[in-house]
């Protein structure tokens, strides 16, 4: 039977340029033909293969736990201080666009109300009222898109843009003119719909 070889390491040496080298040695071993594998002792096993595998480490780039704790804390706060400024980046130019996106949206929705006979009285006309919380009054201001007169009535013309907003049954738009009606006390309210460049004429009745 051949002579066996037990799995080792070799200790590091210095390698070329101050490089740490360690050798793993991996031993494989396969049982002659015809010998019983039940009994054997690993010390008596042939060997078949040897692989040397060397991982070079750099000197310079040996540290303890403790530097190692630190030097991933300070990566860590560094990545949420990078984090924190792209999401603010992020979130002024999602509203410039939005912003410049309503602008483009409103300059477009008044040549559509003026096609559709509709003259512009005020751009952004506020609207006050009044609403008591526990008996104390308390000021709500609003802000409409265009104050309008045409057909011998005056309307608030809200535009929207999107595609659940300008339906008239979304809730958050329904609730809006709910109260552009209440507070501007005008003959209607119309729901400039620009992906649909349509203008919808917008009354509400109550229930006696």
């Amino acid at each position: 039977m051949a002579a066996t070889e037990k799995e080792g390491t070799k200790p590091p040496e210095n390698g070329p340029d101050g490089v740490l080298s360690f050798s793993w040695f991996l031993v494989d071993s396969e049982i002659s033909a015809g010998q019983d594998p039940v009994g054997v002792e690993n010390e008596q096993l042939p060997v078949i293969s040897l692989l040397m595998m060397e991982v070079a480490v750099p000197e310079t780039l040996h540290m303890d736990l403790p530097q190692l704790a630190m030097l991933l804390f300070i990566a860590l706060i560094a990545g949420a201080i990078v984090f924190s400024f792209l999401r603010r980046l992020y979130v002024q130019w999602i509203t410039y666009w939005r912003m410049r996106a309503g602008r483009v949206g409103e300059q477009q929705a008044a040549k559509l109300l003026k096609q559709e006979g509709y003259s512009v009285i005020k751009a952004q006309p506020a609207g006050r009222m009044t609403m008591r919380v526990d008996g104390r009054p308390v000021e709500i201001s609003v802000r409409a898109d265009y104050l309008v007169t045409g057909k011998g009535k005056t309307f608030i013309a809200e535009v929207k843009t999107g595609d659940r907003a300008p339906r008239p049954t979304h809730g958050d738009t329904r609730r809006q003119l709910l109260e552009y009606s209440l507070v501007y006390q005008v003959d209607g309210v119309l729901l400039v719909d620009m992906a649909a460049k349509k203008i919808h004429r917008i009354e509400f009745e109550y229930a006696s």
